[in-house]
């Protein structure tokens, strides 16, 4: 199993990122997602341990599984918007949480090259 400490050591931006994302989540008492969505962290700066555990989990959580989200919903806006995508068959068949389904005709998918 691979303990946090060994990650920290091979990567320390990732330990100062999210020492800082906490530090500035105690200062707002809220965190935010990629494109600005605003979460509240309610206890974050309390006495209780438990919420504050989880509300530091939380501001850690939400820039990046909101991040991945806030992506996910841009792709969707383009490709619903694309009449190029349109055009070779592509449409939106499933959105389940950040993960999406695609139907496209036999090629379609190279030939797109995701525009």
């Amino acid at each position: 199993m691979l303990h946090a400490s060994a990650l920290y050591a091979d990567r320390p931006e990732v330990e100062a990122w999210q020492r800082d994302t906490k530090a500035n989540a105690r200062l707002t008492g809220a965190t935010r997602t990629l494109l600005g969505r605003y979460r509240r962290l309610p206890g974050i700066d309390g006495r209780n341990g438990a919420v504050r555990g989880h509300m530091e989990r939380a501001a850690i959580n939400t820039p990046i599984q909101g991040g991945a989200a806030d992506i996910m919903t841009l792709a969707m806006i383009k490709l619903h918007k694309s009449e190029k995508l349109r055009e070779m068959g592509f449409k939106m068949l499933l959105q389940v949480r950040a993960r999406r389904a695609r139907q496209a005709q036999p090629g379609g998918l190279t030939a797109s090259a995701w525009s």
